[in-house]
């Protein structure tokens, strides 16, 4: 718990949830994952971007709803938009850069026997690339979405990497009133992204 790591966590999670215990930190690598994505990162997001931090990499969290995150993680790819049910922006993997976000919603994954007082996220390494601000624009359309717009008419057409909304609270678009936590979202999809948890 005094890794640097842990110690990052903890300063992430005490800006939104300063009630909040972190009681334990579990590191999981894949390193053939790790190899896809520093590739995707240093390589192929160099080709699509121009100019400044062309990789946009952050650390995130996600929650895995009802199942534990080791059940999510020994998956082959990983966090995989496959399973994904959907939301403001189309099938994907959504990400928050506040974890109150999906503590507040049904994402965090609920530790049995602890009443639901203790939850699990992932914080997941992410880089978002170019990505395109939604705002808090939702209809029909956002939420069918299936790749981002384009963002650059070709040739070659160049589509954004990724999708930014919000601020929304859990399952309302929107900012939040009489307490609502509200939060800026990513959403990353199959062939448009490329995060590592």
């Amino acid at each position: 718990m005094q890794s640097n790591e842990a110690l990052l966590i903890k300063t992430l999670l005490a800006r939104s949830c300063p009630s909040a215990k972190l009681s334990r930190v579990q590191r999981v690598q894949n390193k053939l994952l790790w190899r896809a994505y520093a590739n995707y990162r240093d390589d192929q997001l160099v080709h699509t971007c121009a100019g400044g931090d062309v990789s946009n990499e952050m650390l995130l969290f996600h929650g895995t709803a009802e199942r534990a995150a080791e059940d999510v993680l020994a998956h082959q790819n990983g966090l995989d938009p496959r399973f994904s049910n959907g939301g403001f922006y189309g099938q994907g993997i959504y990400l928050a850069e506040d974890p109150s976000y999906p503590i507040g919603g049904r994402y965090a994954h609920r530790i049995s026997g602890s009443g639901g007082s203790r939850v699990q996220l992932l914080i997941v390494k992410a880089a978002l690339g170019s990505q395109q601000e939604m705002g808090q624009r939702i209809s029909a359309e956002t939420r069918a979405m299936r790749m981002p717009d384009v963002r650059v008419e070709g040739p070659p057409r160049l589509l954004y990497d990724s999708v930014r909304g919000g601020p929304h609270r859990p399952f309302v678009s929107g900012g939040g009133e009489n307490g609502y936590t509200t939060q800026k979202e990513f959403c990353v999809g199959t062939d448009w992204h490329y995060i590592y948890s």
